[in-house]
């Protein structure tokens, strides 16, 4: 989680112009640490935790969208799998898949 924070505000530091970061977070214990909480005040991460039981409240997206969206990748994978010699899927064969998924979905 600390290397994560890291790139992300590396990622995002020419872009932070009087802006605040927050980062939302479940309650998992790779993100309750000591060393995760310093890091994020270090380098001016504020963390929202968002508690248990209340995903499909607060991230409507998640449950709405996103778990329809890992359905339809699995499939799209699975079908990949089962008409391709071996089952062995590509790098490419799948991320054209999921190109053409998620262009599906939106």
């Amino acid at each position: 989680m600390v290397r994560i924070i890291n790139l992300l505000v590396d990622q995002l530091q020419p872009h932070l112009v009087n802006s605040q970061v927050v980062l939302l977070l479940d309650i998992a214990r790779s993100h309750v640490t000591d060393e995760v909480s310093t890091v994020a005040t270090d380098r001016q991460i504020w963390l929202v935790f968002i508690p248990t039981r209340m995903t499909s409240l607060l991230q409507p997206l998640d449950i709405g969208v996103f778990n329809m969206s890992r359905f339809r990748f699995q499939h799209a994978y699975d079908h990949l799998r089962s008409i391709l010699p071996g089952g062995q899927v590509s790098d490419e064969q799948w991320l054209r898949s999921l190109v053409r998924t998620n262009h599906e979905i939106m």
